[in-house]
């Protein structure tokens, strides 16, 4: 599906508003509580993006964005990190690298929904 987003979050309670808002806009959003939950979901359905919490605990987001990026099938999914820090706080430029992109909380419906919209549409054209 071309409109559809997983986001993965151990705090998807505070972005649940968002969610819903995205899904009156035509986004299908599927959610997952864990990376591990998330790796599966992403064999059955394939989505153009995953939107990944970086204060997951038992498997973190680096993590898992390797096993995305290093696998064939799944590699050219875009993967884009939700997190409370300043980009220049984040680890070093090798961390950051594997991200597609980097989506800073506090979030608000309309800019949160904007810039989802701008990651579909780079992975549409």
């Amino acid at each position: 599906m071309k409109n559809q987003v997983l986001i993965i979050s151990n705090k998807l309670a505070n972005i649940s508003g968002a969610c819903d808002f995205f899904e009156t806009k035509g986004i299908d959003v599927r959610r997952s509580a864990t990376a591990e939950t998330a790796l599966y979901l992403v064999t059955v359905i394939q989505p153009p993006l995953i939107l990944i919490d970086n204060t997951l605990k038992a498997m973190n987001p680096m993590t898992f964005a390797q096993i995305i990026k290093g696998d064939q099938r799944t590699k050219d999914i875009l993967l884009v990190m939700m997190t409370e820090q300043e980009k220049e706080k984040l680890a070093d430029h090798s961390f950051l690298s594997i991200w597609d992109g980097i989506i800073k909380y506090p979030i608000d419906n309309e800019s949160f929904y904007a810039t989802v919209q701008s990651y579909l549409n780079t992975e549409l054209n």
